[in-house]
């Protein structure tokens, strides 16, 4: 998953089921590090196994907190 100008104020990303409300529901995350660019990825131990099929999404959030900042949809086949 590539990071590319993103705020210094994003913090972490997350892996929820697509179009869950609730916030505190998040598969599995990372922390970008502050960075405005860079990588990062999800390895089977943090996503506790391989996603279910279906839709998913990637929310960038602000520091520790649930204030989205932006957010991308991918499908599990």
């Amino acid at each position: 998953m590539p990071i590319e100008n993103i705020s210094d104020t994003a913090r972490w990303v997350a892996v929820y089921r697509a179009g869950d409300p609730d916030i505190y529901n998040y598969i599995a995350y990372i922390y970008t590090g502050a960075t405005i660019e860079g990588s990062g990825s999800f390895d089977s131990d943090a996503l506790g196994g391989k996603l279910e099929p279906g839709k998913d999404e990637l929310r960038l959030l602000r520091d520790d907190s649930y204030v989205l900042l932006a957010k991308a949809g991918f499908t599990v086949k």
